[in-house]
């Protein structure tokens, strides 16, 4: 059993978990505690390269409420940094891979969540994308910051460090339609179209 840090998570209740000794499930209680992101059936694809179900529950930890889950959209994990909370705009964020065959659009995007709004968008990126992470600045915006600056110095493609992302500019999406998120994501006009 994993340390859920007093949440009373019921893993067998989410879709699709299985319970797999050698692959144990994650949690991550995000920064204030208000959310938990509970990252089950990992799956190693590449060396070193993990992928899971996941499902977001706000708090009271005795009786969490769950805000979204899904046996079908998959998140990028890499432990504690898998899960990204900024009070100020009040959102998770997260990384999807996106990869789909011919697609335009690059592969590692950011998924973010808006829990309190039931709504999700994406922020486009490649997989350059585990090199970063946010900043709220505001209600509305937020700032790329670097999380892994020496790594990102041997990445040859433009640097997206001190960018600033309007939210209100996002396509939202209601939460109801998450287990779409690939579909929806591969949809959305591309940056180079807006």
């Amino acid at each position: 059993m994993i340390d859920t840090k007093g949440w009373r998570i019921s893993p067998q209740e989410l879709p699709g978990c299985k319970a797999e000794d050698w692959n144990p499930d994650f949690f991550i209680e995000v920064t204030d505690g208000q959310y938990g992101v509970y990252v089950y059936n990992l799956d190693e694809l590449r060396m070193g390269d993990y992928y899971g179900k996941m499902a977001v529950f706000q708090q009271p930890a005795s009786s969490p409420v769950p805000v979204v889950c899904s046996d079908i959209t998959w998140i990028k994990f890499s432990g504690i940094d898998s899960a990204l909370y900024l009070s100020l705009p009040d959102c998770l964020i997260l990384r999807i891979p996106a990869y789909v065959k011919d697609a335009t659009k690059p592969d590692m995007p950011f998924l973010v969540i808006k829990p309190k709004a039931k709504t999700f968008a994406f922020i486009e990126w490649n997989d350059s994308s585990i090199y970063y992470t946010f900043e709220g600045l505001d209600r509305c915006k937020i700032q790329v910051r670097e999380l892994h600056p020496k790594e990102l110095t041997r990445y040859k493609v433009p640097h997206r460090t001190n960018e600033v992302i309007d939210l209100g500019k996002l396509n939202w999406h209601s939460l109801a339609l998450f287990d779409a998120a690939l579909f929806l994501y591969h949809q959305e006009p591309t940056l180079n179209q807006l």
